[in-house]
């Protein structure tokens, strides 16, 4: 996976949704630090929060691979 492009195409997701980085930490169970670690390609997320953001954002399948599997 590669982590920094993971983490823009996430970082976007929550640009588009006008929603706080904050917010989605809390949704995913993640401490904010960790999720802007992971957003700056720092960390890998994981698969459970993989699949929290992909509940959160309702991402299709077809999106899932182009956010998570670039």
């Amino acid at each position: 996976m590669n982590n920094k492009k993971v983490g823009k195409n996430v970082k976007k997701l929550i640009k588009e949704n006008n929603i706080s980085i904050e917010y989605v930490a809390q949704k995913i169970r993640i401490k904010t630090q960790k999720l802007e670690n992971k957003i700056k390609g720092e960390e890998e997320f994981t698969a459970k929060e993989i699949v929290d953001l992909i509940n959160l954002f309702e991402i299709s399948s077809k999106q899932c691979s182009k956010i998570f599997f670039p």
